[in-house]
């Protein structure tokens, strides 16, 4: 019965695998041969690339990509800005109303755009803002699925490590840009592609705020370049297609290369930033400071174990007998030994232990 089910299920999958990459074939097909063989699958059909060249000289695909890009790049940089402040803001940050804002922010997931676009177009055209790239990005910016995609990764970072990193005197931006961002490269990569993927192929809004090549973007250039009136050849259309995908074409194939790299990355980043955690004795400002130290764990409250692996070879006195009878007098109800220490019972059952 499982054999029958993971048949029926791969055979479905195979199916609409070949559905779903059956336009970008016959793309191929049509752009890689004469207007003749476009409709007639002729297997040794002679292959030219004369469809491109003529493509390629009757739009100007080079301001069209690049307008593109620049829209995505834009509105990519601005969504991760917002998107990281606003994630961090409903995962860590405590205040009346959180679980409220959070749920308007994913209402926005279920306003499809366009019932906002003469809304949008009113504002932009008051700001003599249509026709720019600025145009084109802004009713995108404030994500909804990226607010919930970072803010899900961030409750899942340890608090320990925002802990320690106030420990070392980092500000709360310091701390995003320290602590969470390099913990949450996956998701950023992964946000990333959704982002550039959507807004590459996006077609009403640049359709209505753009009026010249200045702003096109590749899919208005391309509708253009394709309508009826200049006449229709689906060798050419083909041609122009596959131009304005290729870079899209590129990322997705680079990706399950790029996917492993990034984990790795990450995993090597999660191992320093522990490592800067333990080992470090400088804050931020790169500055020993053993009383901001001691204010910050006392800070934290009733600790188990506190351990100063490198924080005595800072300290004065260094000899040693000085330096145990310092951190307790600092530490009272703790006991001072050296690393890797031993475990101490107090009166009320608790085990505590101090390392230097």
């Amino acid at each position: 019965m499982n054999k029958t089910l993971t048949l029926l299920s791969s055979s479905i999958a195979w199916i609409l695998a070949l559905l779903w990459i059956f336009p970008l074939l016959y793309a191929f097909w049509a752009a890689f041969h004469s207007a003749e063989y476009t409709t007639n699958f002729a297997l040794f059909a002679p292959l030219e690339l004369g469809n491109f060249e003529k493509a390629w000289s009757q739009a100007p695909f080079i301001r069209y990509m690049f307008n593109t890009f620049a829209i995505s790049i834009l509105t990519l940089a601005s969504q991760l800005i917002v998107c990281t402040l606003a994630a961090y803001a409903l995962a860590r940050i405590k205040f009346r109303g959180r679980t409220f804002v959070f749920s308007l922010i994913i209402m926005q997931l279920m306003v499809t755009p366009e019932i906002l676009i003469v809304e949008n177009y009113q504002t932009l055209a008051q700001l003599h803002a249509i026709d720019t790239y600025f145009a084109v990005a802004i009713p995108y910016i404030a994500s909804a699925f990226g607010i919930f995609l970072l803010r899900q990764s961030f409750k899942s970072v340890p608090i320990d490590l925002e802990n320690a990193a106030k420990l070392e005197g980092c500000n709360l931006l310091q701390i995003i840009w320290k602590v969470y961002v390099p913990l949450a490269k996956p998701t950023y990569v992964a946000y990333a592609l959704v982002s550039i993927s959507t807004h590459w192929n996006n077609f009403l809004w640049p359709l209505i705020v753009t009026n010249t090549e200045n702003s096109r973007p590749l899919t208005v250039g391309l509708s253009i370049f394709g309508a009826p009136e200049s006449g229709v050849d689906w060798a050419i259309i083909c041609a122009g297609t596959l131009i304005s995908i290729a870079p899209l074409l590129l990322i997705f194939i680079y990706f399950p290369t790029s996917v492993h790299s990034v984990i790795y990355a990450c995993r090597n980043q999660i191992m320093r930033l522990l490592s800067w955690n333990i080992q470090s004795t400088k804050g931020c400002d790169h500055v020993f400071n053993i009383d901001r130290i001691i204010k910050g764990i006392q800070a934290f409250g009733n600790l188990d174990v506190i351990c100063l692996q490198e924080v005595s070879r800072h300290m004065v006195p260094y000899n040693n007998d000085d330096q145990k009878s310092l951190i307790e007098e600092r530490f009272a109800g703790y006991h001072s030994t050296w690393a890797p220490g031993f475990s101490r019972p107090l009166a009320n059952g608790k085990t505590k232990n101090l390392a230097i």
